[in-house]
């Protein structure tokens, strides 16, 4: 995309300026400003302003090539396109070209959250081309379609999209001017070199010839005629720039929001751009979180938080220690209530992945005085059905004998008998009858499907196994026992066995003291309710970035990339409705599937997704 620069969308758009008021002097004048402008460019003082406009430009660029890929998309799918693959049709004919632009489509934002976050360069500012050979020699269209072949090739795109991106009514080259115009708007920068250095230096030649003055609305109304061409695009983006003027108190915090949250404008752009109210809505969400997550900015490096000497105390992996395990009061009441009552009962803890339930595991075992009286004498054996010791139902019998023995020093039958139900049985019985209630903590039981051919009538066996007080079952799974089974075309051999417990997100007060361990500030804590909602992981996560980068936009980065792969797991495992209940652009969902995604955590009580993390991440999604 190298021959996509600022200087050549700034000289097409003099090109188009000059060319309305076209005299041989006028011409001659606008060239040597031109040439003028762009030297003083190159001086070292000038970096931060070059880069300023090679970024806008090679972001709106990419914004430009989205809107016609979704424009292509709608078309070519007879508007069946929503988002992802295999939830369209392809009109016959367009096959390769539907596949090339969902391809495309996640190329573009990928670069374009690369772009924001620094992680790739903008495109250079060299290749000025010259001002008066662009009028002059030739053609503007001739030039305008060159470069952007050039511009195309290395993406290897379709022909059909070709023939659309170089047309000079309605293709690429328009919609890039929609899109820097909103650059324009939002980066006081720009807006000072076009102003202060370009226009000054061509008014100067222009003053010599006695010709009238060129005026930044000159430029604005340049880019906007390009633009006119494609009235659908024009729309979106004029809606996107009065929502963002109007929330956006300054033109830093615009500056800010463009930057740092493109990814989200675009989408904006492109699911509201037609509906201003609800633009404003969401873009003064973006700017409320802007303000509530950036602090102030003292200098042009990245803010760096307060130094904290210690090792790093937040921990997202492993199952958290007892002594790191904060909140869960409710569950810990379920669970206590059912284990350690009077006759032990089973239980189901049930949370979406990386919601604390290994955790919840470790904790009741390692703190069953908490859940049982001594004179209960409980027995905790917690086995994890990934581990592959535990992959068959012989595994389980020899992982809980070895359990058992390891706590009271006596066998409860021989390794010999792990297949004979009669000695399994009498052992069980005899620990019951000595007063030890055996408690067995299975995670991951949704592990069981991968192997189902080996599980046929283990649960009939262990259900026969609690409802005689033998054992008492904790188990942990993704969804509801009842939900597993009917995924597996079977039905739950516990039947009414279990209440269920669900992990979603932590109560306030627990979450907060959580982050305070990190001697993390106010303006930090608010960070991360932002970015990670307060599901105890992924606050873990991004507490742990604050803590190692000190810098809460490095902290962002690194927070994206690490979770990223997480709330792909999450994402496939949701059912397509709650899906639709996470997408605000969806219609609303039942109150029953809004109730369950808050009971998750995904959802606040309010209704709002839970991460702007995730919220960005399933834009990229659709």
């Amino acid at each position: 995309m190298e021959p996509i620069t600022w200087g050549w969308l700034a000289a097409t758009v003099l090109s188009g300026i000059v060319g309305n008021r076209a005299d041989a002097g006028f011409v001659q004048a606008c060239s040597v400003g031109w040439r003028q402008a762009t030297q003083r460019l190159g001086a070292p003082e000038q970096a931060s302003t070059r880069d300023d406009l090679s970024t806008a430009v090679h972001r709106a660029f990419l914004w430009a090539q989205h809107s016609l890929v979704e424009e292509c998309l709608g078309e070519w799918t007879g508007g069946t396109y929503q988002g992802g693959v295999g939830e369209h049709a392809k009109l016959p004919g367009y096959e390769t070209e539907v596949d090339w632009l969902i391809n495309q489509r996640t190329r573009i934002k990928a670069n374009l959250r690369q772009l924001e976050q620094g992680q790739i360069p903008p495109l250079p500012p060299a290749d000025v081309p010259d001002l008066e050979g662009l009028i002059q020699g030739q053609p503007q269209s001739t030039r305008l379609q060159e470069q952007l072949l050039l511009a195309l090739q290395h993406d290897q795109p379709p022909t059909r999209y070709v023939e659309r991106a170089v047309n000079s009514a309605t293709g690429l080259m328009p919609r890039l001017a929609a899109y820097f115009e909103l650059e324009l708007k939002a980066n006081q920068s720009l807006q000072s070199w076009f102003q202060s250095e370009l226009l000054m230096q061509i008014n100067a030649q222009l003053r010599a010839v006695a010709a009238p003055p060129l005026t930044f609305k000159d430029v604005e109304q340049g880019l906007h005629r390009l633009a006119q061409q494609v009235p659908e695009v024009l729309n979106q983006i004029n809606n996107l720039k009065l929502a963002v003027e109007e929330v956006g108190q300054t033109v830093d915090e615009v500056k800010q929001l463009v930057a740092l949250q493109g990814s989200e404008l675009l989408d904006l752009a492109s699911q509201h751009g037609d509906d201003l109210a609800t633009l404003k809505q969401w873009v003064g969400e973006l700017v409320i979180g802007l303000r509530q997550n950036t602090p102030a900015k003292v200098s042009p490096t990245l803010v760096v938080a307060v130094p904290r000497g210690g090792p790093n105390p937040f921990i997202y992996g492993p199952a958290v220690p007892p002594e790191r395990f904060y909140g869960r009061q409710r569950a810990i009441a379920d669970i206590k209530n059912r284990i350690g009552g009077v006759e032990p009962q089973s239980i189901n803890i049930v949370g979406l992945r990386r919601n604390g339930k290994s955790s919840m595991l470790r904790y009741v075992e390692e703190r069953i005085d908490e859940f049982c009286l001594p004179e209960q004498k409980p027995l905790v054996v917690r086995l994890d059905l990934q581990d592959l010791r535990f992959h068959t139902p012989l595994g389980i019998i020899e992982g809980l004998r070895r359990g058992i023995h390891k706590q009271t020093g006596a066998t409860p039958w021989a390794k010999s008998d792990n297949e004979d139900p009669f000695e399994l049985e009498d052992g069980l019985t005899t620990l019951r009858d000595q007063g030890y209630r055996l408690i067995v903590l299975f995670d991951e039981f949704g592990a069981i499907g991968k192997r189902l051919e080996q599980f046929q009538d283990w649960g009939d066996d262990w259900r026969s196994k609690a409802s005689a007080s033998l054992v008492t079952l904790v188990i942990a799974s993704r969804r509801p026992l009842g939900e597993i089974y009917q995924t597996l075309n079977l039905t739950s051999p516990f039947g009414n066995l279990f209440s269920t417990t669900v992990l979603g997100a932590l109560e306030p007060e627990p979450w907060r003291q959580l982050l305070q361990q990190g001697a993390l500030s106010e303006a930090e804590m608010q960070w991360v309710d932002s970015v990670a909602g307060q599901l105890p992981f992924y606050s873990q996560m991004a507490a742990a970035m604050v803590r190692q980068y000190g810098n809460l936009e490095h902290a962002y980065s690194a927070f994206r990339q690490q979770a990223s792969p997480r709330w792909a797991e999450l994402w496939r495992e949701l059912t397509p409705t709650e899906k639709a209940g996470l997408n605000s652009s969806h219609p609303k969902p039942s109150t029953a599937i809004v109730e369950q995604l808050v009971l998750h955590g995904l959802l606040r009580p309010n209704g709002q997704i839970c991460s702007t993390a995730l919220a960005a991440f399933m834009g990229e999604q659709r």
